[in-house]
């Protein structure tokens, strides 16, 4: 089977990811696609007053629930700490010996692709899937050219509509304003959990 694992801190999942996630499956003929929610991601903090793990993990259980073909795993949110991405592949290379593991991700992270730790072990897990938006200034094919060169990796750029939405934006609207950004059943947890205060501070 190929699985397509997508990373991230959800914070919180929209529908924006679900709707590139879900392109990326049909476009690498993915029988399944794993939300991998992050407990601590190794390149940034967490705003303050975030959701807990638990909580973005419910969340993109929430937002796989309707969703063909989707489930989420707490892999890193049950491995604890900071989630390095290269650690996740080897467990679910553990786990799934037979299968081909297709990593995905954002164009920002792919850009970054050769500083992750232990980049150069990546080839050995996983090929690359890189989900592109609307708002790319430079020419990420031929950067990915380059990254897949060095590290021996295969890499595919999977072109999508155009989105400019970003977790970021997103949370600075406040949760009143979100409902059509995020499926209902996301929209419905983050209101009665009363996540994301309009004042929260951002990244």
């Amino acid at each position: 089977m190929k699985i397509g694992l997508f990373g991230g801190t959800f914070n919180p999942p929209h529908l924006a990811h679900m709707d590139a996630a879900a392109h990326a499956k049909k476009v690498l003929s993915l029988d399944r696609v794993i939300l991998v929610p992050s407990s601590l991601p190794p390149h940034k903090e967490l705003p303050q007053a975030s959701p807990t793990p638990l909580q973005r993990l419910a969340m993109c259980k929430l937002a796989a629930e309707d969703m063909d073909g989707f489930e989420v795993s707490d892999a890193e949110i049950r491995r604890g700490g900071r989630s390095y991405t290269i650690d996740t592949l080897a467990e679910f290379r553990r786990a799934l010996p037979d299968d081909l593991l297709w990593l995905l991700m954002g164009q920002d992270m792919a850009m970054t692709l050769d500083k992750w730790h232990k980049a150069e072990e990546l080839h050995e897990y996983c090929s690359i899937g890189v989900l592109i938006r609307g708002d790319v200034e430079r020419d990420i094919r031929a950067s990915m050219r380059e990254v897949s060169a060095a590290l021996g990796l295969e890499i595919r750029v999977v072109d999508n509509t155009p989105v400019t939405l970003s977790s970021t934006r997103l949370r600075s609207l406040g949760r009143a304003d979100m409902r059509q950004f995020v499926c209902g059943k996301v929209y419905d947890y983050i209101m009665q959990n009363h996540l994301y205060d309009k004042n929260q501070q951002e990244e």
